[in-house]
Formats: C-alpha cells, sequence, structure tokens
C-alpha cells in the first residue's frame, strides 16, 4: 500500500527539492512552499496546458509559446508548489510576458498585433529594454499577492522598472483585475472580456508589494 501510494505522488511530481535549491520561494498560509522562476523549456507543454485549462482554447498555441521562449527565456515563467512534507513541486500556475518594442506598442493599440501568434519583429531583443510588457497570460489562482516579492526579484529594476504595462482580459475573472487596475481613459467605456487595457503597475499585487519595500528602505 505504502509503495503504490508513493507511485501516486511521484505522478504529479514536475521537480524536485534538489533541483529547485535555487529557486526563491515563499510560504504559504497552509504551510506549503511556493516557488517562482524562469521556466525550462521542457515545462512549455505544462504552461500551455494550464493556460488552456484556465483561460480557454483561444490562447498561443504550444509552438507560438515555445517560439516565444526559445527567443526569450524570460517570457515564460512557472509557479511552483510543494506540499509540506513533500518530496517535490508541482507547477501550478504560470506567468507569461510579451516584452514590446516600439513597433509591438503601436501595432497593440491600433488593434493589429496578434497576440496568440506575435510577429517576432514587434518584440524587443533579450538585452533590450521593452517599450511595454504585454501581459501575455497569468495562471496563479489566489497567489498574485504572495508572489509579488518573488515576481520583483526576477525581473529586475534595470530593464523593466517603470516600462509601461498591458493586458488583455481573458475571463471574467481578468477582466475584473483588468478593470481594477487600469489607467481609465476618459475617452474610451469600461471595456469587457477581450479588450486591452493599460494597466497601472501601482494598483497590481507587485505594485502594491513593491511600494510597501521601497518605504522600509
Amino acid at each position: 500500500m505504502g509503495r503504490f501510494m508513493a507511485e501516486i505522488s511521484n505522478e504529479f511530481i514536475d521537480s524536485t527539492w534538489e533541483s529547485e535549491v535555487a529557486t526563491p520561494t515563499v510560504e504559504h498560509h497552509d504551510g506549503a512552499t511556493i516557488g517562482f522562476r524562469f521556466a525550462c523549456a521542457s515545462e512549455i507543454a505544462r504552461i500551455h496546458e494550464l493556460t488552456v485549462r484556465e483561460i480557454g482554447p483561444d490562447v498561443a498555441s504550444l509552438g507560438v509559446m515555445q517560439r516565444i521562449h526559445q527567443f526569450d527565456p524570460a517570457s515564460l515563467s512557472v509557479v511552483l508548489r510543494a506540499e509540506p512534507g513533500s518530496k517535490g513541486f508541482r507547477i501550478v500556475g504560470a506567468y507569461g510576458y510579451l516584452f514590446l518594442n516600439q513597433k509591438g506598442v503601436a501595432l497593440l493599440e491600433e488593434g493589429l498585433l496578434d497576440t496568440r501568434d506575435p510577429e517576432m519583429s514587434a518584440l524587443a531583443l533579450p538585452d533590450e529594454r521593452p517599450a511595454q510588457l504585454y501581459i501575455w497570460l497569468m495562471v496563479a489562482r489566489k497567489l498574485t499577492a504572495l508572489l509579488a516579492p518573488l515576481v520583483i526579484k526576477a525581473y529586475p529594476k534595470a530593464r523593466y522598472g517603470g516600462v509601461p504595462l498591458a493586458a488583455r482580459a481573458g475571463t471574467t475573472a481578468g477582466l475584473k483585475s483588468a478593470l481594477q487596475a487600469a489607467i481609465h481613459d476618459g475617452n474610451r467605456t469600461a471595456g469587457g472580456v477581450g479588450d486591452v487595457f493599460k494597466i497601472d503597475l501601482a494598483r497590481t499585487a507587485v505594485g502594491v508589494r513593491l511600494r510597501e519595500m521601497e518605504q522600509r528602505q
């Protein structure tokens, strides 16, 4: 019985404690350990699976996600969870960004950027400061506030600090979050699912945590 249960448990482990020794983590209130890091190429299929399950089928294909990740590995990150006493971590969420250059920003504003299959010429090079961060995907149920310090650490201020944010509301829940954090333009209506919003970082979980960190310094 014990061996059978161990085999069942191991099926749900995506990585071991030993392989995540350098991964930044925080403790969840239920005693679990939550980690956040850039994704490995072998994990993109899991990210795609989670995204389809949580957001729906109208997202970038696995092939597109793999292409974007190969171009800039910082584009996709995984959220990891280890239960108390567990032998390893499971991938329970993911973050994805498109680091847009000026051309990409213009295309997005004009409604001409296909975010499900973006043209590579719209993306900033990996060593360039982006003109805008487009939140491509976010799967992190009830974890965004807890993850905020890890996200800040993963995306250093030198490259990403002060870069404008934009996001498309892919679900009803996503629309609620987008409206709460949106920079409101008096010339536009509130918007709905499928619309692109300019995001005020200060109104997001990351922005709140960043402000708290700066106040302590």
